[in-house]
């Protein structure tokens, strides 16, 4: 019957080890999603400044144009 016992004991106990050893890979695993969802959002957040650098840009390249244009135009009166 002792026998039987430790064998017992021993299986509860490599039981306990495994699901340990699940519940920190799970966790890893949701950590490691945190980090991922978290560099989206920089990413996410890094594109929308670069559209928003380029739009302006792209106002300050018309603005530009538009006063070249009219100096070309004033100079030839």
């Amino acid at each position: 019957m002792n026998h039987i016992t430790g064998w017992l004991c021993q299986v509860q106990a490599s039981a306990k080890h495994v699901i340990g050893w699940l519940c920190l890979a799970i966790a890893s695993v949701k950590q490691a999603i945190t980090i991922a969802k978290h560099v989206i959002g920089w990413l996410c957040l890094a594109i929308a400044r670069v559209k928003q650098a380029v739009a302006i840009a792209k106002h300050i390249i018309g603005w530009l144009y538009q006063v070249r244009t009219r100096v070309k135009h004033t100079s030839q009166l």
